[in-house]
């Protein structure tokens, strides 16, 4: 079987997106028992060290994506122009016209035209863009948010915001009937958009790598860590809301704990938390193991956004608690003391203060955390999970055909 794999950002192992790193322990799965090509998006940096790809593809085409920091000021005022014309006259979304590339397109037809790909396996919405560049080929689209808006800032004082979510909506009803099959990270997210769509909705489980090292949480500092790419909105979101809610009530119980924000593209918001009582900004860190293993748990409440969450799940691979709220822990069924689930910040700060006094307990839920990783993370599992899903959809559509 040939499949072709689309991204909108680049599958690296040591990516800063969490989406980036699953998909790269899919695609190395996946290219282990298929020929599996894939078309991404890349910054200028990211096509500079594309050694981080996974051996096994048969082949990689890397489409142009340029960052703000990488834009002149009259680039980014022309872009801006582009951006506001097409989101008030044909109402797409800030997000998906970011995406938005003629490259991409070229790229795609191309690779359908010289690799003949059997299926194409679309991550994330803002590809569902591409669907009608990719027919006649049967497409699977993975939403990895659960069909949920997350609006950039659109004009000041928050103006906009109610049309780029009805610009979400649009695009999510028109695009999401189109692919031949949908999937979700976990089954919540599949029965939410299954009853949305009124169709049947698989799930794909989330991948983290299992690193050889563990940390060990009963040792490490009292100090707790939020990280993530701040350039996605519900991280900066639930940063202001841990320094603001949670982390004084943490430290009322617990004098010494201390939050650490960690990740990529951090702007001047962050640095305004980072002078607060407690908080440490460590920007990006390139040895994560190095990271969780100076952290007694990972503090992750989410207040927007769903799917599942990396950043939980890599926790738990390298043996750290997390403390959270449901919308964190989505598709997580670790349970106690691997995981613990509150949605107030009295209840997270309690539950974050017995691991700062209890050494013992946080070595425990590390140890279950662990266990529960190795359990349940396979990227063998998942890649075996997602073959059989496309020979069933492929079968089903030569059945119709020949019945046409």
């Amino acid at each position: 079987m040939r499949v072709l794999l689309v991204s909108p950002c680049l599958p690296l192992v040591h990516a800063t997106h969490g989406g980036a790193v699953y998909l790269f322990a899919l695609a190395a799965a996946l290219a282990r028992r298929v020929e599996l090509r894939m078309v991404a998006f890349a910054t200028a940096g990211e096509r500079e060290g594309i050694s981080g790809l996974p051996a096994e593809l048969a082949g990689v085409t890397l489409v142009p994506r340029r960052e703000r920091g990488e834009q002149s000021r009259m680039s980014r005022a022309v872009s801006a122009a582009g951006y506001g014309a097409n989101w008030l006259l044909r109402g797409l979304p800030l997000g998906v016209l970011k995406m938005h590339s003629a490259a991409m397109t070229r790229a795609l037809r191309a690779e359908l035209a010289s690799f003949r790909p059997d299926a194409v396996l679309l991550e994330m919405a803002v590809m569902a863009q591409y669907l009608d560049a990719l027919r006649p080929v049967p497409v699977v689209l993975t939403d990895h948010e659960a069909a949920t808006p997350v609006p950039a800032r659109v004009l000041p004082w928050g103006l906009g915001r109610g049309r780029e979510i009805a610009n979400w909506e649009r695009y999510f009803e028109r695009r999401f009937r189109q692919a031949e099959r949908l999937q979700a990270l976990n089954a919540e997210d599949a029965a939410s958009l299954g009853r949305r769509f009124g169709r049947e909705v698989g799930v794909r489980p989330p991948i983290v790598l299992i690193p050889r090292r563990i940390a060990a949480p009963g040792t490490a500092p009292e100090r707790f860590l939020f990280f993530g790419d701040w350039s996605h909105a519900p991280n900066p979101e639930a940063a202001r809301y841990l320094v603001d809610a949670v982390l004084p009530r943490l430290r009322e119980r617990a004098p010494n704990a201390r939050l650490v924000l960690a990740g990529p593209r951090g702007g001047p918001e962050l640095a305004a938390l980072a002078e607060r009582p407690g908080v440490e900004f460590a920007g990006f860190v390139a040895d994560l193991d190095g990271l969780l293993g100076g952290v007694r748990a990972v503090l992750a409440p989410l207040l927007s956004g769903d799917g599942s969450r990396i950043k939980v799940l890599t926790a738990l691979a390298h043996g750290v608690p997390v403390v959270g709220n449901a919308r964190a822990l989505r598709g997580v069924d670790a349970g106690s003391p691997a995981t613990r689930c509150h949605e107030t910040p009295d209840a997270l700060a309690a539950a974050c203060a017995e691991l700062a006094h209890e050494p013992r307990l946080a070595a425990e839920a590390g140890a279950a955390a662990r266990a529960w990783a190795e359990a349940r993370l396979s990227a063998d599992a998942v890649a075996a999970t997602q073959l059989e899903a496309l020979h069933v959809m492929l079968d089903s559509l030569r059945r119709d055909t020949r019945s046409g």
